[in-house]
């Protein structure tokens, strides 16, 4: 966000110069920062999705292929 603050300080400072207020200038960084945080949010959670289902699929696999008798007789 820093970085974008630098990049951005130009377009930033002509609404406060035009009268638009600091609230204004902050509640545009603090929209955009929400907005990746967001993003990055729903980026991770697909991820975590992902892997979680391949965690189950795995052993579910496993699972279908054992034969019924056999496993009735190891226990």
């Amino acid at each position: 966000m820093s970085y974008l603050v630098t990049q951005r300080t130009r377009e930033i400072g002509i609404p406060i110069a035009l009268g638009a207020g600091s609230v204004n200038a902050l509640a545009l960084v603090v929209r955009r920062g929400a907005m990746l945080a967001l993003a990055g949010s729903a980026i991770g959670a697909a991820a975590l999705a992902a892997v979680a289902l391949v965690a189950s699929y795995i052993p579910a696999r496993r699972a279908r292929s054992l034969d019924p008798s056999s496993a009735l007789r190891a226990e």
